[in-house]
């Protein structure tokens, strides 16, 4: 979003502006455990705070610098260029390793492939979404995924969900909401 309007000039009103900030919130309320934060064990390695920090700004840059392929090339090969590279140099990366390479079982490849199948499409409609949308709106509501893992984990794994991610999940649909709508 930062980037967005930074480099694209694109504008953000206060409605909206408040609207990501709600978003982040719920982010971070999802995200991080608050017992963590009250012994300070918030950012140690072994948490993975630090790399996810690095991750959400690396993100933040790939998704931004989206709008270019997609206002050149468009969409739909933007989508299949970049997760065709994904697929080669991961393929890069198992057959350069030095460790042995072991064939998933049948079940780990058909939850590889919808992984994949699912990475397409919501890479494909992240793309359609910029090309007819500001990048700092689509990117706003994209990275509120959180719920959706939170929803998932509870209906999926059967997570047990603490009282900061239902507060997390209502900020980020009221979040959502609110871009949708000002």
């Amino acid at each position: 979003v930062i980037f967005s309007v930074i480099f694209y000039g694109e504008k953000l009103g206060g409605p909206q502006a408040f609207a990501v900030l709600i978003i982040v919130f719920g982010i971070i309320l999802a995200c991080i455990n608050l017992n963590d934060v009250r012994n300070f064990g918030i950012f140690g390695i072994a948490r993975g705070v630090p790399f996810a920090l690095v991750t959400s700004v690396l993100w933040g840059l790939v998704f931004f610098l989206f709008r270019i392929p997609v206002d050149v090339i468009g969409p739909l090969l933007t989508a299949f260029l970049i997760e065709f590279g994904v697929f080669l140099v991961s393929a890069a990366w198992v057959f350069g390793s030095k460790g042995s390479f072991k064939a998933p079982d049948k079940k780990s490849v058909v939850i590889l492939v919808l992984t994949a199948v699912c990475g397409v499409f919501g890479l494909l409609f992240f793309n359609m979404g910029i090309r007819i949308a500001d990048v700092s709106m689509v990117s706003a509501i994209t990275f509120s995924s959180p719920f959706i893992s939170i929803i998932f984990g509870r209906l999926y794994f059967k997570e047990r969900l603490r009282l900061p991610q239902y507060i997390a999940s209502a900020f980020l649909i009221l979040g959502i909401i609110m871009i949708s709508y000002f």
